[in-house]
């Protein structure tokens, strides 16, 4: 029998380039999201500036929580599912459909939930590096993986302005050159071998990835809104951030040597399980056993 091996980043990289509209352009999308709650001015100020000083916080996670509810829907809906490619050659057979549609909801709520909370970048614009490790950085929030949150703390606007003020630019960008890059890929990897385990230990033919461990059968909002609510928080903390929090968090992030990139994610990703379905409430919390 052939060895099972899930390759994450090739993954997302191929639904990308095979899934049409998955990309998701920022401009068009903030415009959709603010349009009846921002004047024109403020609109324009948001998308072409990243200015939003016009926007309360209770006004993003209100716009967040749309847009996670109307994701819900649209990846249950057959519309979605059939839109997704019927293999990829990074996967068995036998667990093609069921990640790749978990995966493609990963990166679509990903794209939209970054764009509410200040992304400045457009996905269909960048670089495929650039764009795959900013996604896979946002995938790893979901998950719950402590450095992918910190490392997209520090990427963000407001972070960049408060670290070349203290650390100087070329320090900066120095250190936020290599150190996303290389969590994004450990993220991948690791996320990789908890998808693999959980095919070959448990012996399921259909598994998808979820906070926690990994699902057998059906694909469920119950399931997934833990995932977007968790980077939903990651990233409202981001806009929160202290000058000092930001400032301890570099000098943490800036000192890490690839070794210690490796356990800080390792320690994250939780063993292999696989979890029911039906053991979660409709608001993405878990029943009481």
């Amino acid at each position: 029998m052939k060895e099972i091996t899930i390759d994450v980043w090739a993954i997302v990289s191929e639904l990308i380039e095979r899934v049409p509209g998955l990309l998701i352009n920022r401009e068009a999308f903030l415009r959709d999201v603010f349009r009846d709650k921002l004047s024109p001015d403020q609109l324009n100020r948001v998308v072409e500036l990243g200015d939003y000083g016009d926007v309360s916080l209770d006004m993003l996670d209100s716009a967040a929580n749309s847009c996670i509810n109307k994701t819900r829907l649209t990846t249950s809906g057959a519309s979605f599912v059939a839109g997704l490619p019927s293999s990829l050659p990074t996967l068995p057979a036998t667990v093609t459909a069921d990640i790749t549609q978990s995966f493609a909801f990963y990166v679509r709520i990903a794209q939209q939930l970054s764009y509410i909370y200040g992304e400045a970048n457009d996905f269909t614009k960048m670089q495929d590096d650039d764009r795959m490790t900013k996604l896979l950085l946002y995938i790893g929030a979901m998950f719950g993986i402590e450095a992918a949150s910190q490392v997209l703390a520090l990427m963000s606007y407001n972070a960049g302005r408060i670290l070349a003020k203290k650390f100087g630019q070329v320090a900066v960008t120095k250190v936020l050159n290599g150190v996303p890059w290389k969590v994004a890929r450990t993220i991948a990897k690791m996320l990789g071998v908890k998808l693999t385990k959980g095919v070959v230990q448990k012996g399921i033919s259909k598994v998808v990835p979820v906070l926690g461990g990994v699902v057998s059968g059906a694909l469920t909002y119950a399931t997934f809104g833990p995932m977007a609510k968790k980077l939903q928080c990651a990233l409202r903390d981001n806009l929160k951030a202290s000058e000092a929090e930001i400032e301890e968090l570099y000098e943490v992030i800036s000192s890490e040597d690839d070794m210690d990139i490796a356990i800080s994610v390792c320690s994250d990703v939780i063993e292999s399980e696989v979890l029911d379905p039906a053991e979660f409430k409709e608001d993405g919390s878990k029943e009481k056993s």
